[in-house]
């Protein structure tokens, strides 16, 4: 996910990652076509996005395989 602070993106494809990590990435809403903002990145820490309403905080290495485009 490269996206800047306050920036808003758009899923982009299915989330390449473990079966566990992308079953629960679409029980939280990140699916193809869904809207993202990014909240807040931290240069070491887990990002905070925004989905639906709802701020999710998920670690760095499993947001890089969120593929987005910026809206």
């Amino acid at each position: 996910m490269v996206l800047e602070k306050g920036e808003w993106g758009i899923v982009a494809q299915k989330i390449q990652a473990g079966r566990g990590a992308c079953r629960r990435l679409t029980e939280l809403g990140l699916i193809p076509g869904t809207p993202v903002q990014m909240v807040n990145k931290i240069k070491r820490g887990p990002v905070l996005i925004r989905v639906k309403g709802t701020k999710l905080a998920i670690g760095r290495g499993l947001a890089c395989k969120i593929r987005v485009y910026a809206q």
